[in-house]
């Protein structure tokens, strides 16, 4: 569950909370920052934690592709994770910053393929598919953290909201087309 608890004022800097709870029931904090960059052209959208999860893995040019298709059990031992942990410890008085995504379309290719002789196959034709996928700008450590955190430990699945923060023209794209991942 993730809801707004509203705009607070660190330092200087004006940011929007949001309190993330965590499958021990804990909740967690992180912020939106006001900056002098690019204010009106970004927007928070929540996902769907495993749906992220898959946008992220189906990077085309597999960015960070070592910590995405890791299994979430090892993420702990990722040389950064004690950091974030750190970090979302901190609790409401020091919100950790949202992760900065990009919501991108590349091209993939799919491979058909028909049944030649009796156990192989060969190549029918290669297909180019349009394939909507997940940068990070920064954030990833976080992510992870908040990705192995929200996790039911029971489930198979993560059922946990958390929100990325991605360019305002990208949002209503993610808002509005639940085919498209989120």
């Amino acid at each position: 569950m993730c809801k707004v608890l509203g705009v607070q004022r660190f330092y200087r800097t004006k940011a929007v909370v949001f309190e993330i709870e965590t499958a021990s029931g804990h909740p967690v904090y992180m912020k939106a920052a006001l900056t002098p960059y690019m204010n009106d052209k970004r927007a928070v959208v929540l996902v769907d934690a495993a749906k992220f999860l898959a946008l992220w893995r189906a990077d085309p040019f597999r960015s960070n592709a070592d910590i995405a298709f890791q299994a979430p059990a090892t993420w702990p031992h990722n040389y950064k994770y004690p950091e974030a942990a750190a970090g979302f410890a901190r609790g409401a008085a020091a919100p950790v910053p949202l992760a900065l995504v990009s919501c991108l379309v590349g091209e993939g290719r799919v491979v058909h393929r028909e049944r030649h002789l009796l156990f192989l196959t060969r190549v029918c034709h290669v297909e180019t598919v349009r394939v909507p996928y997940v940068g990070f700008t920064n954030g990833i450590t976080r992510t992870i953290w908040l990705l192995a955190t929200v996790r039911a430990p029971s489930r198979s699945r993560w059922t946990a909201l958390k929100p990325p923060c991605c360019t305002s023209t990208q949002a209503p794209a993610r808002h509005h087309r639940p085919s498209t991942g989120w």
